[in-house]
């Protein structure tokens, strides 16, 4: 959770209204809640790999006596060479059908002018 804390943590000075510093803080306090929650039930962090398909969208967890598959989504990407984030909607290689809460990000961003989520790629650490 260190990595989207510091991916978001720090204001770009775009159009970023007050209230979204909140939603930040809220929005992470629930991640952690919620991870410490099921760490235990769905063994978080003691799977042997992990992988995602972009054929079927699925998030795929091996551990030694089973594989657990889940749908997931793509939001975004970054690249850490570059110091750049890029959100899945502004990705022409990721298909649509991963892209669709990223699209819901963005549209929040319209409706809430908030330059971070509508401006595809931006300087990050």
């Amino acid at each position: 959770m260190r990595f989207f804390s510091k991916l978001f943590g720090r204001s770009t000075g775009k159009g970023e209204p007050p209230e979204f510093k909140a939603l930040i803080e809220a929005s992470m306090a629930g991640l952690r809640v919620q991870t410490e929650a099921h760490q235990g039930t769905w063994s978080f962090g003691d799977s042997e790999r992990w992988d995602f398909s972009l054929e079927t969208g699925e998030l795929v967890f091996t551990f030694p006596d089973m594989v657990v598959r889940t749908p997931a989504q793509i939001i975004g990407t970054f690249d850490s060479s570059e110091g750049r984030w890029m959100w899945a909607w502004a990705n022409s290689s990721i298909d649509g059908s991963l892209t669709r809460d990223a699209v819901r990000v963005r549209e929040y961003g319209e409706q809430n002018h908030i330059g971070r989520l509508t401006t595809g790629t931006w300087p990050a650490e």
